[in-house]
């Protein structure tokens, strides 16, 4: 490369180090959210398309017909996998001819509810005969499915990431419980509000009773994993454990906890601003201007 090129490529890298932090998305304080983004958008629960980890494993082990089609990605399908299921990516499933016909249940995640239901809608209007796994991998492990490769390395990846949290709550009337002190109600007022609060130091037996009451009336029921925060995304372990002795499980966390959910929500906020509202123009940097090339070419040969 010559000297040139070399101190244009430095002067774009210069550049870039003062205005990627400008751009960068953060959650101001003091700064609140529109109710439209922090509210739920909820929508009915189709248990007709679903199938619980109880009832597919009871087929799968009496090898019923039943043909399990594992959509997770090719990573964590290495590290945990059903004995006999088959690894298709979700996107080719309907390219796969042979699969009409069998009765086909989706295992995903567990944090990929919404869209399987989805898929499984549109596998069934092309003529497939499809239906999830309620609650995932995750459902499947927390009842004794069998399960070939490293099934505890699956216990990490419970942890649900903000966007993915941001689509599951919706189903309308999934229980969210937030274990944090009375100072984080108003936290959860602001990013959370449908949230159910529970004091830390809550005993198994009352948080059992929570969750029943959370659970009434919900479209859902139990056959979800429970979502689960925190104020920071600590901590998950030592909940997890109550929470396991008070009968409660599948849970699924939400990664970062209150802290991270609330910057991802003022990152839409911010997404939703017009192009030029979400550009920042860096103080005192007039741009560069053109290239001299007889400056810039160095010395000649």
């Amino acid at each position: 490369m010559c000297f040139g090129h070399t101190r244009l490529l430095l002067r774009i890298l210069v550049a870039l180090t003062f205005l990627l932090p400008a751009m960068a998305v953060s959650a101001p304080a003091g700064k609140t959210l529109p109710a439209a983004i922090v509210a739920r958008d909820p929508f009915a629960w189709d248990h007709s398309l679903t199938v619980s980890a109880e009832a597919a494993i009871k087929r799968h082990r009496q090898n019923q017909g039943v043909l399990l089609v594992d959509v997770r990605p090719a990573e964590d399908w290495s590290i945990a996998r059903i004995p006999g299921a088959m690894h298709i990516p979700l996107a080719f499933v309907e390219t796969k001819a042979f699969l009409k016909g069998r009765d086909i249940v989706l295992v995903g995640s567990g944090h990929d509810a919404t869209a399987l239901l989805a898929a499984c809608r549109n596998l069934n209007a092309k003529g497939f005969k499809t239906r999830m796994l309620s609650g995932g991998i995750q459902a499947w492990l927390a009842v004794d499915g069998p399960l070939a490769g490293n099934p505890a390395a699956l216990i990490p990846r419970r942890e649900m990431r903000p966007e993915a949290f941001y689509r599951e709550k919706n189903i309308a009337g999934r229980p969210v419980l937030v274990f944090a002190d009375d100072s984080a109600q108003a936290v959860l007022d602001a990013v959370m509000p449908y949230a159910v609060l529970v004091s830390q130091q809550t005993r198994p037996e009352q948080i059992k009773k929570i969750t029943e009451e959370a659970l009434k009336g919900s479209a859902s029921g139990a056959n979800l994993p429970l979502l689960v925060c925190t104020p920071d995304g600590r901590d998950h372990d030592r909940i997890g454990a109550r929470l396991a002795q008070a009968g409660v499980s599948p849970v699924l966390f939400l990664e970062g906890g209150l802290a991270a959910y609330r910057t991802y929500l003022f990152g839409i906020l911010q997404a939703q601003r017009p192009r030029e509202d979400r550009m920042k123009t860096v103080g005192g940097c007039q741009g560069c201007g053109p290239v001299d090339a007889s400056k810039e070419a160095g010395p000649s040969n």
